[in-house]
């Protein structure tokens, strides 16, 4: 499913909010489902996760060892696009089953959302 302003749309109706809470709540929602996901080696691949308005994050945190990552702050005060991404090269290898601990962390988070919403 993708997420558009008609996605917005029932969810501010069914949680009764604002759209700009509607939108933090799904990409926070979206952020800790695959934080959640992500298999750990050393953290790095969790700590990469990112968010931010307006254009991706194209960050990738320097190798080493890392502890859970922290919830994000998602600060803006108007609609624009929010992108939730990972830029670490091997991301796309983790998402497609290179990994024991887990895979599909991006489909199964939206699949956890979308049935969350109302029918």
């Amino acid at each position: 499913m993708e997420f558009n302003a008609n996605t917005i749309d029932i969810i501010m109706d069914d949680l009764n909010i604002s759209a700009l809470d509607a939108g933090k709540k799904i990409v926070l929602d979206f952020h800790r489902g695959v934080v959640d996901k992500t298999p750990v080696d050393k953290g790095r691949a969790k700590n990469s996760w990112n968010i931010r308005a307006g254009k991706p994050d194209k960050s990738v945190p320097p190798i080493g060892k890392y502890g859970h990552p922290k919830t994000p702050t998602v600060n803006y005060t108007k609609l624009v696009p929010i992108y939730c991404t990972s830029s670490l090269s091997y991301m796309p290898a983790l998402e497609d089953e290179h990994s024991k601990q887990g895979s599909h962390m991006v489909k199964r988070t939206i699949n956890e959302i979308t049935q969350q919403l109302p029918r």
